[in-house]
């Protein structure tokens, strides 16, 4: 072969080498376009999402009583104006207001948010004129997009009596897409002041989204970490089957931190001071001596 063909087969090798590196390259960025774009739209997803807007303000309600008493009080509308109290005007929400209903007996009520919202925390509001009653004993609450199909994110029985020590009874649950969101109350506690009666009573409901998309409740051994009170209002306590717990570290949805520290006391039980947290939902790190992170969700309320 003469150097000349030689230089020729070698000059065309090149030249496909220089191809091949070429299309990898526009392969490679084009790639990296793709994955930008995705996690432009998931962050805008994330971003689209809500947790302080109570998306049940001024939706559409309906019980099977479809009558208001406005001279007592007592209107459908009132249990998503917005008042968490029960005013002398304003009481909230009943059912059957007559005293003909002296045994226990199902009742339900539904609210229409006017079209799909992303929902995870529904906060029941007592009466706070008479505390507690009317408050249902055993209940589900069901969502849905279409009246059609139902998930249930709610079912408790045998619920105590709310005591008065919190405004409103907190029930967190994985987000759902919904347009309706029902709840259907199988037991109740007898009004004393009604002779008594059974009714279905609440002075306001309010609905939020949960928004928890990066952050999630990991552990090995979650079963083993107790948070309560959760809701919480100045004081949270952990506790634990053991006491490796070296440090803490509470973040806000989006994944930020905004208070951390580290346990004073080997011991299973600590109890942080959370007066300077805004309401809300959080989540809290746990350090364990194994290095095993713990991650748990609470409320403040």
């Amino acid at each position: 072969m003469s150097l000349n063909n030689f230089y020729k087969i070698n000059k065309y090798q090149i030249h496909q080498i220089k191809l091949k590196i070429m299309k990898t390259t526009i392969t490679f960025y084009l790639c990296m376009m793709v994955l930008s774009v995705l996690a432009f739209k998931n962050l805008n997803a994330q971003g689209d999402c809500d947790a302080t807007t109570n998306v049940a303000l001024n939706a559409e309600v309906l019980s099977p009583w479809n009558w208001d008493l406005d001279e007592y009080g007592w209107n459908h509308k009132f249990v998503v104006d917005g008042i968490t109290t029960s005013e002398e005007n304003a009481k909230g929400f009943t059912t059957d207001f007559k005293d003909s209903l002296r045994v226990d007996h199902t009742e339900w009520v539904r609210l229409d948010l006017g079209k799909k919202k992303k929902i995870g925390l529904i906060k029941l509001y007592p009466r706070s004129d008479d505390f507690g009653h009317g408050f249902p004993k055993s209940f589900t609450i069901k969502v849905s997009e279409d009246t059609l199909n139902w998930i249930t994110v709610v079912d408790t029985t045998d619920y105590p009596f709310p005591d008065g020590t919190k405004a409103s009874e907190d029930f967190l649950f994985t987000d759902q897409d919904a347009r309706y969101v029902l709840l259907t109350a199988t037991s109740l506690d007898p009004i004393p002041e009604s002779s008594p009666a059974y009714r279905l009573q609440f002075a306001e409901i309010e609905i939020f989204a949960n928004c928890v998309t990066s952050i999630e409740e990991t552990s090995l051994n979650i079963d083993n970490v107790l948070l309560y009170p959760n809701p919480a209002v100045s004081v949270l306590t952990i506790e634990t089957s053991t006491n490796n717990l070296v440090g803490y570290t509470i973040l806000d949805l989006s994944g930020r931190s905004i208070m951390k520290g580290l346990f004073k006391e080997n011991s299973q039980r600590h109890n942080l001071n959370i007066q300077q947290l805004n309401s809300g939902i959080y989540f809290i790190q746990l350090d364990q001596e194994n290095e095993n992170l713990v991650s748990k969700k609470f409320i403040i309320r």
